[in-house]
């Protein structure tokens, strides 16, 4: 594992790194709070690989949503992480059904209103996992085609980089990959359970 050269970081700092995709901010992040998150989910009837998957989960979460520039959260970020993290593991623990009188207890002492938003922020974790594992299953060609589309790269663009005949075949090529992938979310378990 990195280690992190600063002793410290700013919650704004953390977030930038995050931004910024700064090996040391993560570094810094993993040996201050990978612990708390192992501790939490150890404690609550998981296991080190447990650990490891919600502790990777919620630093996804957080990357994909620091990259907005508009993302916003009202909390020190140790409190934000362990927050999602807990959120992931208590679906989780949903999704099992193997610990329910944990998650019920866990349940009682979060308002309403809490469960609703923070409900929220794991719906979004674990459809962004679902892409993320199916995105990563297709083949090379529909990956990059499907990167370059979301990057909004005109599709003249596209079929001259991929060597593709024309514009035309570049759109069909799209469609059928874009097919393919929502064919596969959509027939994965976990999708069903959403």
């Amino acid at each position: 594992m990195l280690w992190s050269k600063k002793v410290h970081y700013t919650d704004f700092e953390i977030i930038e790194g995050f931004r910024k995709t700064d090996n040391s901010v993560l570094s810094y992040v993993y040996s201050n709070y990978f612990r708390i998150v192992e501790t939490y989910i150890l404690n609550s009837g998981g296991k080190s690989e447990d650990v490891k998957d919600i502790f990777q989960d919620g630093l996804s979460t957080i990357y994909t949503k620091a990259k907005d520039p508009d993302f916003k959260y009202n909390c020190a970020f140790g409190t934000y992480l362990f927050s999602v993290c807990k959120n992931l593991w208590l679906w989780e623990l949903r999704n099992r059904n193997s610990h329910p009188e944990i998650l019920g207890d866990m349940i009682d002492i979060i308002p309403d209103e809490a469960v609703e938003l923070e409900d929220i922020e794991i719906v979004w974790a674990k459809k962004h996992k679902l892409f993320r594992y199916h995105y990563d299953n297709l083949d090379a060609v529909c990956k990059k085609l499907i990167i370059l589309f979301l990057q909004k790269v005109p599709f003249k663009e596209i079929a001259e980089q991929m060597s593709f005949k024309n514009e035309m075949h570049a759109i069909r090529r799209k469609s059928k990959c874009k097919e393919q992938l929502i064919r596969r979310i959509k027939n994965d378990m976990d999708f069903k359970n959403f």
